[in-house]
């Protein structure tokens, strides 16, 4: 949790093994969480990115509700995908968003 007075933002991590359910599941299940409606497969391929990890394949998505923001890394290593999200309010989120990221990079797998 990193706090601030903008308010806090959550960060968890977490690992799937193979596809991890593709790329437009997974945006649909954030999309939710932050009371968005779903879309389709194209929109949400459209909305993954790639960003340059040190250590492996980096895509990042970026996602903004109405009162709360997600920002989303997932890491491909080896066999498994990597999660790390970041979410709450947008101002927070916003706010730690350059830490996050960095975080992210300097991460280091066996």
């Amino acid at each position: 949790k990193a706090n601030g007075d903008s308010g806090a933002t959550e960060i968890s991590v977490s690992q799937l093994g193979g596809a991890a359910g593709g790329i437009a599941p997974n945006v649909n299940r954030w999309r939710g969480q932050l009371g968005l409606s779903s879309v389709g497969s194209g929109e949400a391929e459209a909305l993954a990115k790639p960003i340059d990890i040190p250590s492996g394949d980096g895509t990042v998505v970026d996602l903004k509700g109405e009162s709360k923001s997600m920002l989303v890394i997932m890491v491909k290593q080896g066999g498994s995908t990597w999660f790390f999200k970041s979410m709450g309010t947008t101002a927070a989120v916003e706010r730690e968003r350059s830490a996050f990221v960095e975080f992210v990079k300097s991460v280091q797998y066996n």
